[in-house]
């Protein structure tokens, strides 16, 4: 075979794959609108929100988390029967998911309420005592500290993850002190932190 004829093979042949390649691109990247312009997942959620006394009507998952989505934490504390809530802004990990995506990361909590405007999520703790954990900064790294019976603050555990490595946001979190109300909320913060 003469070099021609195969540099003229080796041509179509590259021509070939970098045109499948680049409609396999277009079509994933840009799929077809259907006639209606209806979203992937239609099915309708009617959420009633306490606060705003008022219905929401959510389309399917079509709501993300945005930079400035309301993050709210709900403890149920069984022992003393009290809710406790802390309000706070969503974490830069969380912004972009959808519900069923929040729902994934926290899998042990309730996704009671989702928007793009405020998200919440609620759980069942059981107390045994006064006690608590609070994640927070030691000598530079992410640590663990818990009030003793006596209800000194002590160090517990200090990770290997330094605050230097976290966004701004974060760091400040961590410097005046993250309240967790129980061990698997405990695991669940140094997760997100030290990943």
């Amino acid at each position: 075979m003469s070099t021609k004829r195969k540099i003229w093979i080796m041509s179509s042949l590259v021509f070939i794959i970098s045109s499948i390649i680049v409609y396999n691109v277009y079509i994933n990247r840009y799929p077809k609108a259907n006639e209606n312009n209806i979203p992937p997942n239609p099915s309708p959620e009617v959420v009633w929100d306490k606060e705003m006394q008022k219905l929401h009507v959510v389309q399917g998952n079509t709501d993300k988390i945005t930079p400035s989505t309301l993050l709210i934490y709900q403890y149920y504390d069984e022992k003393s029967n009290k809710t406790i809530e802390e309000k706070e802004k969503v974490p830069y990990f969380l912004i972009d998911l959808t519900k069923d995506e929040v729902q994934e990361i926290y899998y042990d909590w309730q996704v009671s309420s989702f928007s793009s405007e405020k998200v919440v999520l609620k759980k069942s703790i059981f107390t045994k005592n006064n006690s608590q954990y609070v994640l927070g900064v030691h000598d530079g790294f992410v640590a663990i500290f818990y009030n003793n019976e006596e209800d000194v603050t002590k160090v517990k555990e200090v990770t290997e993850t330094p605050i230097s490595s976290l966004p701004p946001e974060e760091r400040n979190k961590l410097e005046k002190g993250i309240k967790v109300y129980s061990e698997d909320e405990l695991i669940r913060m140094l997760e997100d932190y030290t990943s």
